[in-house]
């Protein structure tokens, strides 16, 4: 399709050209020398040819244009009439595809093309130079034209970009989630049912000639299916809480979270500042899966330790800080059933071991590479590798992560969220609050169009109808920040010209090109009042206003040009009737300013959409993953640790191990689920969004 879009203006151009000239001339019987016509096509086909490449080579297409415009010279008049059009076609090109540089030099080039095309017409003379000044309107009102398309794709591509970057932290979320939950399962089977799997194996073996390894492999038989059922009901429970406080804001979702904290031995305090109270969206997540990792360290390496977790707002985002106290001092507390049995199965204490085994984790070892490797506690929950997790979580959003040991002993995390992200921030209507070289470009086109018309027939009076007229159109440069006060500013400045004709300063063939100035300013304004100054029921008074205003300047304008004026009868029948008429294209106008404004909001409210819609598909997803392990878990895996507990307890080893084996191939299950790639499955709105910013770059 975008090779047809490219084409299709190309060839109505060309079919436009041939029809002008040859075509028509030879219908009509007129002389044409064969090499003429053929020159003619040939040219014609040279500036189709370059339009249809336009996109791709925007300069070379102004270029082949101009260089027909200057080659039809030597043929009849006519023969490249549409050349002239296809120039501005390449212009608005070069200043969509192009830098502004660029678009500059294109101008200047166009313009002194036209300058010898002027002065090969008309000769040196002021209609040469009224034909310029018409030609320099005409280029910046296509160039700014131009620039403002660019601009619009240029917000497009960065939607996108969000919107990919989305899709990516979404795929990555669910990746990483089944990652972790891996770890964590393979720690379990690793060193719990694998252990008493092997145990009772060796003590099978060597039963006849060592008896009391029996007894040995049953204790520990035992001591592992409690180790198991403990470390999965510890993971159960965070998974349950992060799960159900998953649509919560951040100060509910971390309330819960310590509550399943607390269950489980580990003593959490929470602060709170008043500002961060229902805070959600992006930030809440980031903060709650930080704060959920660090508390899910300070259980592995300091349990029973009491933690501190304090959010606060400043300037420059939120501001969270976890912090615990070490494990010496809180692992002699025992806390519930199951930090008391981690505790007496020789775990292990100290700050030194917690730090130094988290210190190891996060040169990327795993807990293994800490000084408190041989300890228990380093392996009883996870792999420990949750430090690069919880920066990633940050540095995703703009923030920052830094952790360590703390003065004093245990460790601390601090992180900062930004409050603002770029894949949540919505952009404005109205992108800039400054005037632009667009908005210049704009003034004087307009301004320029009053010039051309009186320069050939009131040279002396030039420099003073420019100045009006630059007057004029001069509010055009903020319509887009404040266009009700520019309308009001241009309707106003339209009543000088018969303001000027009344006191006899100008004359009615000078009056009326301001007039006409003063009616193109009016509709340049209407249209940003219908697309900036809000919906369409709160503008469209302006179409009133601007056709009473034009009315009446043309009605007092007409009066004043008779002999017997003055009749207030006359000017308000007037003032009606040129109202009604000038309604309706003051009214397209204002139509058509409201549509771009509809359409640029249903563009951004999609595309923002789709960024929303990514991001909670990727906490729905990972959420999803935490309920369905945690009811495999439930389902499977702790009712074998049961069983291996259980038959332990009977004193049936062979049975423990069974049961053993049992569990090791149910998480073996899980494990082959986790470790393959989660489906590539976007969410529909993401998709369409996707194909519509598609079409609109294209276009």
């Amino acid at each position: 399709m975008g090779g047809l879009r490219d084409w299709l203006l190309p060839a109505l151009l060309m079919a436009q050209q041939l029809f002008i000239w040859p075509l028509r001339p030879l219908q009509e019987g007129d002389a044409v020398e064969p090499w003429q016509a053929w020159a003619g096509v040939l040219l014609t086909v040279a500036f189709t040819a370059a339009l249809g490449l336009r996109r791709r080579f925007p300069v070379v297409a102004a270029g082949v244009a101009e260089g027909v415009l200057f080659a039809g010279l030597a043929l009849p008049e006519g023969a490249s009439v549409v050349a002239a059009l296809a120039a501005f076609v390449a212009l608005y090109s070069v200043a969509v595809h192009r830098s502004s540089r660029t678009t500059l030099l294109v101008v200047a080039g166009l313009l002194a093309g036209n300058a010898v095309g002027a002065v090969e017409h008309s000769g040196f003379s002021l209609t040469a130079i009224g034909e310029l000044v018409f030609s320099l309107a005409l280029c910046l009102a296509v160039a700014a034209a131009g620039r403002s398309r660019r601009r619009w794709l240029a917000g497009r591509r960065a939607a996108a970009g969000e919107l990919r970057r989305a899709e990516a932290v979404r795929g990555r979320a669910v990746l990483t989630e089944r990652q972790r939950l891996a770890r964590e399962l393979h720690d379990v089977s690793a060193h719990h049912l694998t252990s008493v799997v092997v145990t009772a194996e060796a003590a099978g073996r060597l039963g006849g000639t060592r008896p009391e390894l029996t007894a040995q492999a049953l204790a520990a038989a035992a001591e592992g299916g409690r180790a198991t059922r403990g470390a999965l009901e510890r993971l159960v429970t965070v998974m349950d809480g992060s799960r159900k406080a998953d649509e919560a804001g951040l100060e509910e979702r971390l309330a819960a979270l310590a509550a399943g904290f607390e269950r489980l031995g580990q003593p959490v305090r929470l602060r709170f500042e008043p500002e961060v109270a229902g805070l959600g969206g992006e930030v809440a997540e980031a903060g709650f899966g930080i704060a959920r990792e660090a508390l899910t360290n300070a259980l592995r390496y300091a349990p029973g330790a009491g933690v501190e977790v304090r959010v606060g707002l400043r300037d420059d985002g939120v501001r969270l800080e976890v912090e615990d106290t070490g494990a010496g001092a809180g692992a002699s507390t025992g806390g519930n059933g199951n930090a008391g049995a981690g505790a007496a199965a020789g775990t292990g204490s100290g700050a030194g071991a917690g730090a130094s085994a988290r210190a190891g984790a996060d040169a990327g070892g795993g807990p293994d590479a800490g000084a408190g490797a041989a300890h228990a506690p380093l392996r009883r929950l996870g792999s420990g590798r949750g430090t690069a997790g919880m920066r990633e979580r940050a540095l995703a959003l703009g923030g920052s992560l830094r952790s360590g040991p703390r003065e004093g002993g245990g460790w601390a995390v601090h992180a900062q969220l930004p409050l603002s992200t770029p894949a949540v921030r919505r952009q404005p209507l109205r992108t800039t609050t400054a005037a632009t070289p667009r908005d210049a470009a704009i003034v004087t086109s307009v301004a320029a169009l009053p010039v051309f018309i009186v320069l050939t027939d009131k040279p002396a009076i030039t420099p003073a109808i420019a100045l009006a007229a630059i007057m004029l159109a001069l509010p055009l440069l903020w319509r887009r920040t404040a266009p009700w006060p520019v309308l009001g500013a241009v309707l106003a400045a339209a009543w000088a010209t018969p303001l000027g004709l009344a006191l006899g300063w100008l004359e009615p063939v000078t009056a009326w090109p301001l007039a006409v100035g003063s009616g193109i300013a009016e509709g340049v304004t209407l249209y940003a009042v219908g697309a900036f100054a809000g919906r369409a029921r709160r503008t469209w008074p302006g179409i009133g206003a601007a056709a009473a205003g034009l009315g009446a300047v043309g009605a007092v304008l007409l009066d004043l040009g008779e002999k017997d004026s003055g009749d207030l009868l006359f000017i308000a029948f007037l003032s009606g009737l040129f109202g009604l008429i000038l309604a309706l294209p003051l009214a397209l106008v204002w139509a058509l300013g409201v549509l771009t404004r509809a359409r640029r909001a249903r563009v951004r409210v999609r595309e923002d959409d789709a960024l929303a819609e990514a991001v909670r598909a990727a906490v729905a997803e990972a959420a999803e993953e935490r309920r369905r392990i945690a009811e495999e878990l439930r389902g499977d895996v702790l009712r074998h640790a049961d069983a291996v507990v259980e038959r332990a307890g009977d004193e049936d080893l062979a049975g423990a191990a069974e049961r053993a084996r049992d569990g090791l191939a149910a998480m073996r299950e899980l494990l082959a689920a986790l470790r393959s790639e989660p489906a590539d499955s976007v969410p529909e709105e993401v998709m369409k969004t996707k194909k519509e910013v598609a079409t609109s770059l294209s276009e």
